[in-house]
């Protein structure tokens, strides 16, 4: 299941263990596996808030997180703060979101010795890696099954694409769908933006939450309009910006409102009142929830 987050695995570990776990790292990223492992985000990491960047990370960002519990691991000052990000989040789900691996005993608070883990006292880095991938749903061949990517396309990104993206996700965690779709949000813009408030407002009005957290705006590019199963791009200008850029992207690009067989565009409320922004959220709302399983149908078609 995809749940459209950055990384597949986040990595929390005290820095005596690093030998063992650097080799973990660089066997996950040889089979394609996106993980977050601080050697592998160098210059991500340069200049940022680290206590909210890695908060955000632990708690947002990962599909899951790796627990490798050790003596040195509760003594340090960073892997509590790792841990108890990522606890806040498994509060929340309903589904295992904390693997833990042990190289010793060691008692961690908020983690029940009830919980399933793996002993790295009887596992190699290559066994350990083999059981990720199994839990990730990777295949004996070493090929994932393919997540379906669902592209949303506005000029700035800022906020018809990202409202899309989140109802979109609303919709599959209220039907309570187990899925391989991942759902981005894009930018034609070389200058992606952050949300727009406008689009925080029309959201947490409807959904009265925020949820927008650890959304980032990105710009579309030849690789990814590749990669796309179906991109919904919101208006016919829109489109025909996108298509001269990309134009082998003409077979799975569709205006918003033509795909599910309207007429005209999902018009930007870029830089108006608040109230404008909540009209085109609940006008998207309404076309994605009604046909719904009409979007649903087109991604997991076989090809």
């Amino acid at each position: 299941m995809n749940q459209n987050k950055k990384f597949d695995i986040a990595l929390s570990f005290a820095g005596e263990e690093r030998e063992y776990v650097d080799r973990i790292a660089k066997l996950l990223k040889q089979d394609k596996i996106s993980v977050f492992y601080d050697l592998f985000e160098e210059t991500n990491l340069w200049g940022k808030n680290l206590y909210d960047y890695l908060s955000d990370i632990y708690k947002n960002q990962a599909r899951y997180t790796i627990i490798f519990i050790s003596e040195n691991y509760i003594k340090k000052l960073w892997t509590n703060h790792e841990r108890q990000s990522m606890q806040a989040r498994a509060f929340q789900e309903s589904e295992e979101y904390i693997l833990p691996v042990r190289f010793d005993d060691t008692v961690v608070p908020g983690i029940s010795n009830t919980v399933g883990y793996i002993d790295l006292r009887t596992k190699t880095p290559e066994e350990l890696v083999e059981k990720i991938k199994k839990k990730l749903g990777i295949t004996t061949d070493n090929k994932r099954s393919k997540d379906k990517l669902l592209i949303y396309v506005s000029y700035g990104g800022t906020c018809r694409d990202p409202m899309a993206v989140v109802i979109t996700q609303s919709l599959i965690r209220e039907k309570k769908m187990i899925t391989n779709l991942n759902i981005k949000g894009m930018a034609l813009s070389e200058f992606a933006c952050d949300v727009s408030d406008g689009a925080k407002f029309a959201i947490k009005s409807i959904y009265k939450a925020d949820l927008f957290s650890g959304y980032q705006s990105e710009t579309i590019t030849k690789e990814i309009c590749d990669e796309a199963d179906l991109i919904l791009v919101m208006s016919e200008w829109e489109l025909s910006q996108l298509l001269n850029k990309y134009p082998n992207a003409v077979t799975k690009s569709y205006v918003f409102k033509d795909f599910f067989g309207l007429k005209g565009d999902i018009d930007d409320p870029f830089y108006k009142e608040n109230e404008i922004y909540l009209d085109c959220a609940k006008e998207m709302k309404e076309i994605i929830t009604k046909h719904f399983d009409c979007l649903i149908n087109k991604l997991t078609a076989e090809k």
